[in-house]
């Protein structure tokens, strides 16, 4: 019985050291994708308002500058919007890896758990 319940310890402790990796990992993941939203969101709203200004434009000389700022802020909302899909969908995975790893130790620390009242109720028996 000892040997099972330090091997259920052993398990128990190397979900814990793995949940934390992940744990951290997919915080970084999920941090980096917040901030990508952010900036796609400014890109984006640059691009409203560049295309707002490019709408009311009436000034034949400046409609060329215009235009291009609206095309360049167009851009930039279109690939700034990508990275953070990108990073999203990264962060997600990395937030299934870490529900994965917290069922493994959730499993080690319920057997394990088992194991110990075992033990508990022999001892009860015993006195």
């Amino acid at each position: 019985m000892n040997d099972y319940i330090n091997d259920l310890y052993a398990s128990m402790k190397n979900a814990r050291e793995r949940s934390e990796k992940i744990s951290a990992w997919a915080y970084d993941l999920r941090q980096k994708a917040l901030r990508l939203q952010f900036e796609a969101t400014a890109a984006i709203e640059t691009a409203d308002v560049a295309t707002e200004i490019l709408q009311e434009c009436n000034d034949p000389t400046l409609l060329q500058v215009v235009v291009k700022s609206s095309l360049e802020a167009t851009q930039n909302a279109a690939e700034t919007t990508l990275k953070a899909i990108v990073a999203v969908e990264e962060a997600n995975e990395a937030d299934k890896e870490v529900t994965e790893t917290f069922l493994v130790a959730k499993e080690a620390a319920e057997k394990l758990a088992d194991a110990l009242n075992k033990i508990t109720e022999e001892v009860d028996l015993a006195n």
